[in-house]
């Protein structure tokens, strides 16, 4: 593993970690599947939440592989 990792080879789940805002609002998916919220609505509200966590630094920085461009 460690050598894969050393080469750029490796990968990220995201469902590992959620940023507490973005956390809170993936909650409530059902709000989504019992039609309180349309889908829509539902990821855009998901995206605003994320955008926060952006704002206040907790998202992590994700390393891109070595040949990234």
């Amino acid at each position: 593993m460690y050598s894969a990792t050393n080469k750029g080879n490796f990968g990220i789940h995201i469902s590992t970690f959620f940023p507490p805002l973005t956390q809170a609002v993936l909650v409530d998916i059902d709000r989504a599947w019992l039609d309180d919220l349309d889908a829509n609505k539902y990821l855009a509200l998901v995206q605003q939440e994320f955008n926060k966590d952006v704002a206040k630094g907790s998202v992590p920085n994700v390393p891109k592989p070595n040949d990234a461009k």
